[in-house]
């Protein structure tokens, strides 16, 4: 549904059109959610998540206008999809302004419900992102060559078992490798901890060293962490050496930055954890301003009143770089009288820039939410400044008439 809202205050108020209808039976028929309505290469793009009825097959989606109406009609363009495809929701797209385009969502790691991670991936057009790596490299820790490792069945890890540089000093495993090409790629290392904290390996890629973080997931619920190495034409050596607490390594993959998805956001900060678990990361917008790129994107459990807003800020260099992008939070969190304010989506009126979000009705009303809207600005530096949520008695200035598009 599109509502034909001439000003902000009659979203809601206003009729609403039915664009499309999710025919019977099919992967994308149940649950739509967070649909978003974008116009890119002269047409309307809607993307939405959908699933079969179970909330674990969810997917995103794509419709494209035919013709100029934003009303409709619309065709189905079908699933949009990184080459390791799980679970996805809350997709937007990036234009930075240097004629790249990029698609940004939440996740999950592997097929559980543990936690769900922000995502990155250049799109090749509208509904297609970046194809896959056919020189993608996957090798299983017990294939590599082994010091003082111990090892142990696991029941999720790939091959039914895993490896781990742990609890010995001097314990490490190394793979030896050929690549076609010089250049950084991409490594997802799948592991484990069940140490409580971070626990740490030192990575040593052909005689450079760097330390690994694992954040704590339990020793049997595996996630992935992504770093970005360089890497030589030809023969190459990369060594896992054991460091503080204790992370079982499964399989390390090495991919060419952007034939896959890249982590933006873990929820591994205190305020991304309240409530949960499932630990949550979801809701990305972009917003910029003089060339600064953000994501403000939701924290924390959406059932909890904690539910709140937090902010990544571009630093410049490769948008893929999840450490050239700076974490802040909560910029916008509840108060004494708001509860959960999150999901947040950005207009503009002729008295300045807008928020919409949504928040609890009262403490403790979980999902039971409505729609909220209020005035933001931004300091010196072009970063937003949202304040406060206001609650339902504070007397706001309506905003002054028909939105800017």
């Amino acid at each position: 549904m599109e509502n034909l809202a001439k000003n902000l205050i009659d979203i809601g108020r206003a009729p609403s059109v039915k664009v499309w209808q999710a025919p019977s039976g099919t992967e994308h028929s149940r649950q739509l959610w967070a649909a978003e309505l974008h116009y890119l290469d002269g047409l309307w793009y809607i993307y939405y998540a959908a699933s079969d009825g179970n909330n674990a097959t969810h997917r995103m989606y794509v419709l494209e206008s035919i013709g100029q109406d934003p009303t409709g009609p619309y065709r189905f363009k079908g699933r949009i999809a990184a080459a390791t495809d799980r679970w996805a929701i809350d997709g937007t797209v990036l234009e930075p302004g240097d004629g790249r385009r990029y698609f940004v969502w939440s996740g999950w790691d592997g097929d559980e419900n543990i936690q769900q991670n922000l995502y990155i991936a250049p799109m090749q057009n509208p509904w297609t992102l970046g194809s896959a790596d056919p020189n993608t490299l996957r090798m299983e820790a017990e294939q590599a060559n082994l010091k003082n490792v111990t090892t142990r069945r696991a029941s999720q890890a790939s091959g039914g078992e895993a490896v781990a540089p742990r609890d010995q000093a001097g314990s490490f495993l190394e793979f030896h490798f050929e690549m076609p090409r010089s250049g950084t790629y991409q490594l997802d290392i799948r592991y484990a901890s069940g140490a409580g904290r971070d626990s740490t390996h030192e990575m040593s890629v052909n005689g450079g060293l760097q330390t690994l973080r694992y954040p704590p997931s339990g020793w049997n619920n595996f996630q992935t962490l992504q770093v970005f190495v360089p890497l030589v034409a030809g023969f190459n050596r990369i060594r896992f050496i054991h460091g503080a607490g204790g992370a079982e390594l499964d399989v390390i993959e090495v991919k060419t930055i952007g034939s896959d998805r890249v982590v933006l956001s873990m929820p591994e900060a205190e305020f991304e954890r309240l409530g949960g678990p499932a630990y949550i990361n979801e809701g990305p917008q972009v917003l910029m301003r003089n060339g600064k790129i953000h994501i403000i994107y939701s924290a924390s459990a959406s059932w909890s009143d904690d539910y709140n807003l937090a902010q990544l800020s571009f630093q410049g260099g490769d948008l893929l770089n999840r450490n050239r992008w700076v974490k802040r939070g909560s910029v916008f969190a509840r108060t004494a009288a708001v509860f959960a304010p999150g999901h947040a989506s950005f207009t503009k009126s002729p008295d300045g820039q807008e928020m919409i979000y949504h928040a609890a009705r009262y403490q403790g009303a979980g999902w039971d939410r409505d729609v909220r809207a209020q005035p933001f600005t931004w300091d010196a530096a072009d970063n937003p400044v949202f304040g406060r949520p206001y609650s339902l008695v504070d007397q706001l200035p309506w905003p002054s008439g028909s939105l800017v598009h």
